[in-house]
This record gives structure tokens, sequence and C-alpha cells, in this order.
């Protein structure tokens, strides 16, 4: 992974990652319906629900598989490393349905940090991400 100046070819990199996610968004919520996330019954706690799942978890979670693991990885490769951090990634998530959607986003973040050299682009689109599932849920429940 080489570390890419912020140039036209680190904004190349970044589009095409976020055309990927939006393209595995998409295609998350036509193939893998109904992947709605716990929410508190609660309205006071809404407030640390939204701060958790649009910031704190992506943060962390950026840092831990694509900073960590996926670093961690790169000896033994750019593939393997991009697909072990996208296993162990949708490993941390709940149902069948959020396992298969997380590890194609994990893919998609790994591939950011592999061709940006950067993690932040990928936390940057695994926050929109979590904003946009939250929102989804949000309007399932009738609060958006």
């Amino acid at each position: 992974m080489n570390k890419i100046e912020k140039g036209p070819a680190f904004w190349k990199a970044f589009g095409q990652a976020a055309a990927l996610w939006a393209a595995v968004a998409v295609a998350g919520s036509l193939l893998l319906p109904g992947g709605s996330m716990t929410l508190p019954e609660e309205p006071e706690k809404m407030g640390w629900t939204v701060l958790r799942v649009c910031a704190v978890l992506p943060l962390v979670e950026e840092l831990i598989f694509r900073g960590g693991v996926q670093r961690l990885l790169r000896p033994l490769g750019p593939g393997v490393a991009l697909a072990g951090q996208a296993v162990l990634f949708a490993a941390a998530h709940g149902s069948a349905e959020a396992k298969i959607y997380a590890f194609a986003m994990g893919l998609v973040f790994g591939w950011a940090v592999e061709h940006t050299g950067r993690i932040w682009p990928g936390m940057g689109l695994h926050c929109l991400n979590n904003c946009i599932v939250l929102a989804g849920c949000l309007a399932e429940r009738g609060l958006g």
C-alpha cells in the first residue's frame, strides 16, 4: 500500500471507492431487505445512539479492521489482507444479512485504504453508510 499524494490520483481512487460504496449500498438495499438495527425505545437515548452509530462505531471499526487487521495481514499479500479483514469485519456483525452486507462494505473500505494509502476515506464512507442505514431504520419506525 503506497500513500498517494493528495492529487488527481488520490481523488480518482477516492471517487472510485465512493462509487463502489454506492453500488454496494444500493445492491444491499435491493437484495438484503430488512437488515435493520436495534434502536432504543426511549427518545432520550436516541442522541447517544446516533453518535454511536454514525461516528464512534465506524471510526473505531475502521481503526481496528483497516488500520490494524489489514495492515497486519499485508505481508501475506494485498488480496489476503483485503479479504481477511473483510471476513473478520463481517464476523463482528449480527444477522446473516448484516454479515453479507458488512463483508461487501469491508471489501470497499479496505479497497479505499489500499488504493489511497490512507484510512480516512474509508472512515468517511463508513460514517456516511451508517448514517444512511440508521435513517432508514428510523424511517421504518416512523421517526424519520
